[in-house]
C-alpha cells in the first residue's frame, strides 16, 4: 500500500508500529499497511491511520478534500469540512494528509483553504496536490467565499462548496440537479442522505436507514445521532 514511502525516513516509533508512517502521530486507531523489509526491524509491521492512507472508497467515485493539515486541529477542521462536501456534493470524501496521494484515483479534488492563486498560499501538501490535480486534468473545486454562499433555490440547503446556476441564475445543489450517487449502501436515490464517518471516509447514506445502521456499527464522536434520533443497534454489538 505504501510502496512510495522513503523507508530511510521512518522513525523508531514508526518501525515499532507505534506511530503512523504517514503523519508520525501515535494517537488514534491505525490499520496495518505493510511490512518493513530491511535492517534490524526486518519484517516489522507498519501502521497508519485510515484517514492518512487517502485511498478512494472501494468501488465508488470518491472526492479528495485538501487543505491545511500540519496540526491535529487543522486535520480535525479539514475532516469536518469533508463532511460538508459529502453532504453538498453527495459523494464519498476523504482528506489528503500527504503529498504522496495519487490524485488520479479520485473523481475530483476540493480545495478548502489557500489555493494556488491565493497570495497566502505556501508550498505544502494542499498546494502540491492541487497542482497535481490540474496537471492530471482532475476536476478541481474550491470552497466558496463566505460572501458567495447561499441556500439552494430548490431545497434550501446552505451551499458553501459548489453549486450550479440555471439559465435564470437560480442556484441548485447537486441533489436537486440529480448529480449525486444517492445512498452508497442501498442505492436509493430518492431519499435524503447524510454524511456518516466510516473507516476514515465520509459516506452519503440514506437518513434513518443505512445511516442509522452505519452509526451503530461504526461509533464515532463524528457520528453523534440527532437529538431526536436513537441509535439503531439491530441486535448487533458494535466493536
Amino acid at each position: 500500500m505504501f510502496a512510495h514511502l522513503n523507508l530511510s525516513n521512518l522513525t523508531a516509533a514508526m518501525l515499532h508500529g507505534v506511530a503512523c508512517v504517514v503523519c508520525a502521530y501515535e494517537d488514534g486507531d491505525m490499520i496495518p499497511v505493510g511490512h518493513f523489509d530491511g535492517g534490524h526491524f526486518d519484517g516489522g509491521q507498519l501502521f497508519a491511520h485510515e484517514i492518512c492512507t487517502a485511498q478512494p472508497v472501494a468501488g465508488m467515485p470518491t472526492v479528495l478534500v485538501i487543505g491545511p493539515v500540519t496540526s491535529d486541529d487543522e486535520r480535525a477542521d479539514l475532516t469536518s469540512l469533508a463532511s460538508d462536501v459529502t453532504d453538498q456534493l453527495g459523494f464519498p470524501t476523504i482528506i489528503g494528509t500527504t503529498a504522496d496521494v495519487d490524485v488520479r484515483n479520485f473523481a475530483a479534488v476540493v480545495v478548502c483553504g489557500p489555493a494556488l492563486h491565493d497570495a497566502e498560499s505556501v508550498i505544502a501538501t494542499p498546494m502540491i496536490l492541487e497542482a497535481q490535480a490540474y496537471a492530471d486534468d482532475v476536476p478541481v473545486l474550491h470552497k466558496m467565499p463566505y460572501a458567495d454562499s447561499a441556500p439552494c433555490d430548490g431545497c434550501g440547503m446552505p451551499l458553501t462548496i459548489a453549486a450550479a446556476r440555471d439559465e435564470r441564475g437560480e442556484l441548485f445543489c447537486m441533489a436537486c440537479t440529480d448529480d449525486t450517487l444517492g445512498c452508497v449502501q442501498c442505492g436509493d436515490d430518492d431519499r435524503d442522505t447524510e454524511p456518516v464517518f466510516v473507516k476514515g471516509a465520509w459516506l452519503p447514506l440514506c437518513s434513518g436507514g443505512c445511516a442509522s445502521i452505519a452509526k451503530a456499527l461504526h461509533p464515532s464522536p463524528l457520528n453523534i445521532p440527532e437529538d431526536d434520533e436513537q441509535p439503531l443497534m439491530l441486535g448487533v454489538v458494535a466493536a
